[in-house]
């Protein structure tokens, strides 16, 4: 079995929990926003793609700007931005403003239910080769070709028969913001249920996710990641 661990230093910089839905009134999302004003005081409207005079949801954030909902007619997501303050604290509030929407709402159904981690590792600048000693998930490379990547993008998704979901992993080196001496690496951990039977499991599930988030991480990853993770200046 995986061992897990508790990061004082983790380096998430979004934590997300997604609803997908059925078209609600917007009049809806109205209310909410103004209900939680106080503690989410700044309001962004969000605007159709396709037709910039159509309304379809707002984006209310805190005081600090580290979390967010946004509201739009078909989804609910509720986000958590650096420093991430543990699962003991994001958790119940995305349950308390889930509480309020479905209170607010004549939500019927779910038509999926997501949590993504979304983990920024800043490792020593190094050889293409030697990612290995940082990562346990990667794309095998053909060492004959001439040359040596400067760059990578890995999606891998697949099904978690025993909670009914589809694990989506995502890796890929970035460049924006640059830390100089360091090469960025996000590790994406994407975790959703679609076709919900019921609505009233959704924090069952989304227990069950979290924990299948953790030992997905762990298993991905090197002590010499751990070693970087709990210096306190990793995440810049």
């Amino acid at each position: 079995m995986t061992q897990t661990y508790q990061y004082p230093n983790a380096p998430i910089v979004e934590a997300c929990i997604g609803l997908v839905f059925d078209n609600i009134n917007i009049s809806h999302l109205k209310n909410i926003a103004a209900i939680e004003s106080a503690n989410y005081p700044n309001v962004t409207e969000i605007k159709d793609f396709n037709n910039a005079s159509q309304l379809i949801g707002l984006e209310i954030v805190d005081k600090e700007f580290k979390q967010r909902l946004k509201l739009q007619t078909n989804q609910f997501t509720f986000s958590r931005l650096n420093p991430y303050p543990g699962w003991h604290n994001f958790q119940p509030e995305a349950k308390r403003l889930w509480k309020l929407f479905s209170n607010v709402t004549d939500l019927i159904q779910i038509n999926s239910l997501s949590l993504r981690y979304i983990n920024r590792i800043d490792l020593p600048v190094l050889p293409f080769n030697d990612l290995g000693e940082y990562l346990n998930t990667l794309p095998k490379f053909n060492t004959s070709v001439t040359g040596e990547p400067n760059n990578f993008f890995m999606q891998l998704q697949i099904p978690q028969k025993d909670i009914q979901a589809d694990l989506i992993i995502t890796e890929a080196l970035i460049d924006e913001p640059k830390i100089k001496d360091k090469l960025s690496l996000i590790l994406d951990i994407d975790v959703i249920k679609k076709a919900l039977a019921s609505k009233d499991n959704i924090w069952e599930l989304l227990e069950q996710f979290h924990d299948r988030k953790n030992v997905v991480f762990e298993d991905s990853i090197t002590a010499k990641i751990r070693g970087l993770i709990n210096n306190v200046d990793n995440i810049k």
